[in-house]
């Protein structure tokens, strides 16, 4: 689920959230378990087309 960032990201635009929400715990341990890690954002970011202003 994006949760209305559609309307910022656009059509091209990568997503990295939650795809759900009811989950409880300390931030660190749920941004692991959904894959909100700097390292999940740079491999979003690389499948980007890339466009030159």
């Amino acid at each position: 689920m994006r949760f209305g960032w559609d309307r910022w990201l656009g059509e091209r635009g990568g997503f990295v959230g939650i795809a759900g929400f009811g989950a409880s715990g300390p931030a660190e341990t749920l941004y692991e378990r959904f894959g909100i890690t700097a390292r999940a954002i740079v491999a979003k970011a690389r499948t980007l087309p890339s466009e030159r202003i």
